[in-house]
C-alpha cells in the first residue's frame, strides 16, 4: 500500500505543525480515531512511543506507533509497532509555501503493507487503497477546515 495526499493551508508552519504533531489533536481532523496519546515521559521527538484506538466498520482497533523520524517544523513520520496495521508507516510533512500569506503544504504518506493482513488484504489491495485515499483525502480536508476556520 503507498498512498500520498496533499492539502495547502493558510496558516503558519509552526500552527500547522504543531497541531498535527500533538497525538492529542488525532481525533479533531482523522476519521475513526477515538484517542490517541503519547505512552512516553518528555517532548514529543523520535523514539516517542504512543498507542491510538480507532473504529473501523464498527470495531474498535488499538494500535501502538512509534515515532522514526521527528524534524520541529518540517516532518513527523511514526511505525505502526502493534495492532492490525502493524507495519505501516505514516508520515506527515510541512512545508511553507509563501511566507507573505502564509500557506503551508502538508503532505501525508501512508506506505508499507500491514504485518498481520491476510492473504484475503492482497486480493482486496486496489479497493482498499481507493478506500484509504478518499479517507486521507477527506481528513486533509477536515484538517484545512479546524485550521483555517479555528475550529479547534
Amino acid at each position: 500500500m503507498e498512498i500520498k495526499a496533499t492539502v495547502d493551508i493558510k496558516q503558519p508552519v509552526e500552527r500547522v505543525f504543531s497541531f498535527i504533531s500533538d497525538p492529542r489533536n488525532s481525533s479533531k481532523w482523522i476519521s475513526g480515531v477515538s484517542e490517541n496519546q503519547k505512552t512516553t515521559d518528555g517532548p514529543l521527538r523520535k523514539g516517542s512511543a504512543g498507542v491510538q484506538t480507532r473504529f473501523i466498520l464498527g470495531r474498535r482497533l488499538t494500535s501502538r506507533w512509534k515515532i522514526i523520524d521527528y524534524e520541529p517544523n518540517r516532518n513527523i513520520r511514526l511505525e505502526v509497532t502493534s495492532g492490525p496495521f502493524k507495519g505501516v508507516r505514516v508520515a506527515e510533512a510541512t512545508e511553507l509555501l509563501d511566507p507573505a500569506g502564509p500557506v503551508t503544504r502538508v503532505t501525508v504518506t501512508l506506505e508499507g503493507q500491514p504485518q498481520g493482513a491476510s492473504k484475503l488484504y492482497g486480493l482486496v489491495t486496489p479497493l482498499l487503497n481507493r478506500m484509504f485515499t478518499r479517507q486521507v483525502d477527506t481528513d486533509l480536508q477536515q484538517l484545512r477546515e479546524l485550521l483555517e476556520v479555528g475550529r479547534h
